[in-house]
């Protein structure tokens, strides 16, 4: 399988982190969006490059813990829903390469640190972290498929000693 030429990840909650990662010409945008501009982006880039972009959003698991750690989990829960419904076929008329929900936070986070975050240039300041959330699951896509390029594969090998 070959990979796509556009990913784009949502961390989706109240304030959405929105990460597009062009792999043509290895260049990651990270922005942080309320639902209707996250959703108005996602529609706009599918119509757009279409069947060449995977589009990606957390999974998100309801368990009797939810409500004591996520405070916008029905936010983020809504949220998901809009997300499918825009890249659904049915809806935008278009059919993207892949949607992907299968990847957790605690996944992203665990293999993706700030140090490779930083050595990739995929900093985004200020916000509340989203931005650079949604940025870890795109690394870890990559990863996961064996698409990481040369520059990444350094940025996530550990640092020697």
């Amino acid at each position: 399988m070959r990979p796509p030429e556009q990913i784009v990840w949502v961390d989706p909650g109240k304030l959405n982190g929105f990460a597009w990662y062009s792999l043509l010409y290895d260049e990651m945008e990270l922005y942080e969006f309320d639902g209707p501009t996250c959703i108005r982006r996602i529609e706009s880039i599918t119509k757009f490059v279409g069947e060449y972009v995977t589009v990606g959003c957390e999974r998100f698991i309801i368990t009797t813990e939810t409500p004591k750690k996520s405070q916008d989990g029905l936010a983020s829960i809504e949220m998901m829903g809009m997300i499918r419904r825009a890249v659904s076929p049915e809806y935008s008329g278009v059919g993207v390469y892949e949607f992907d929900e299968k990847q957790s936070s605690s996944d992203a986070k665990t293999f993706c640190s700030d140090r490779i975050l930083s050595a990739l240039g995929w900093r985004f300041k200020g916000g509340g972290g989203h931005a650079e959330d949604a940025a870890r699951h795109i690394i870890y896509y990559l990863n996961k498929h064996h698409w990481l390029s040369e520059k990444q594969l350094d940025a996530v090998l550990p640092p020697e000693k």
